[in-house]
């Protein structure tokens, strides 16, 4: 239920699960995350469960939100962070960007920062907003904030000696491997 969501405790949803993985007879994906052991948040995964889904064959995606960085503005660096502990425990092939932004840049005007910090009370007000939510933590990276998101990603990947195959591991292909697995 959505509106019980916020006041679950965390335990409670990694208990959940760790109950799906153990079930699934297929690989599991957790497209939408970041890892728990750099920024406690309900929905971060933790090691156990990182590991749990590559187990199984799974995938974890990344999202680019205020939830990789305890509600601030998320960065660049804040991506590259999970995502490199994320392959220390999961392994490259577990990995993946689970971004749902758009291609292109968001425009930050005033209107812009209005709707935002409207919805953002609104769901405040109504009991969902997320913990850490705030009305400055846009949902997107502000240095990654073009269509050219994913080249500059790769690019400060390669800089810091991932290769290309891992690259392209992490962009897309663990997603179509698991989806192909999974979807029949």
């Amino acid at each position: 239920d959505l509106h019980s969501f916020p006041t679950r405790r965390s335990s409670d949803l990694h208990i959940a699960a760790a109950d799906a993985i153990r079930a699934s007879k297929r690989p599991v994906a957790f497209t939408h995350t970041g890892s728990a052991a750099i920024a406690e948040h309900p929905r971060n995964r933790t090691d156990a469960e990182l590991r749990a889904a590559a187990d199984k064959g799974g995938v974890s995606g990344i999202y680019f939100m205020p939830y990789l960085c305890g509600g601030r503005q998320p960065a660049a660096a804040d991506i590259v962070r999970h995502l490199e502990h994320m392959i220390d425990v999961a392994g490259e092939d577990h990995v993946s960007i689970g971004t749902d932004g758009t291609i292109s840049a968001t425009v930050v005007d005033q209107a812009f920062k209005e709707n935002f910090a409207n919805i953002t009370r609104g769901r405040r007000e109504s009991g969902i907003a997320a913990p850490q939510e705030t009305e400055e933590g846009y949902l997107f990276a502000s240095d990654l904030n073009t269509p050219r998101r994913l080249e500059t990603l790769a690019s400060m990947l390669s800089d810091r000696g991932h290769g290309a195959a891992r690259v392209e591991k992490i962009l897309g292909k663990n997603l179509l491997r698991v989806f192909s697995d999974t979807w029949v």
